[in-house]
């Protein structure tokens, strides 16, 4: 069980010839990129997300035992930030060190993705 105060340890890297580290910067008043985060705070900001939930999950944490996801591939669209659209156009490393409220490591993940 994932529980409820989680944090959300977000590391963006933009992999070339030379990988740029992409910086946690505020925009709008909301924090992007390279940044920790409340769990609890992405679930309700991604309602999406959760309809990859098991059924009988709640949208936040706790996050009970189950299956996520689907069997079939995903595409996510995000609303873009005109500035960072340079910076984010490539592959791009993600890593997640998911964090209890305790500070404990529960999880790390990681994935390539590109974006276009």
């Amino acid at each position: 069980t994932l529980p409820a105060g989680t944090t959300v340890d977000v590391k963006l890297v933009k992999e070339g010839i030379f990988n740029i580290p992409i910086p946690c910067l505020e925009v709008g008043g909301v924090n992007v990129g390279s940044c920790s985060y409340d769990g609890d705070a992405i679930l309700a900001g991604s309602p999406n997300t959760c309809s990859f939930f098991p059924s009988g999950q709640e949208c936040s944490t706790p996050l009970l035992p189950g299956v996520y996801g689907s069997a079939e591939p995903v595409t996510i669209t995000v609303g873009v930030i005109p500035d960072l659209v340079g910076m984010m156009l490539g592959t791009i490393k993600v890593e997640l060190k998911i964090k209890k409220a305790n500070g404990d490591l529960w999880a790390c993940i990681w994935v390539r993705a590109h974006v276009v």
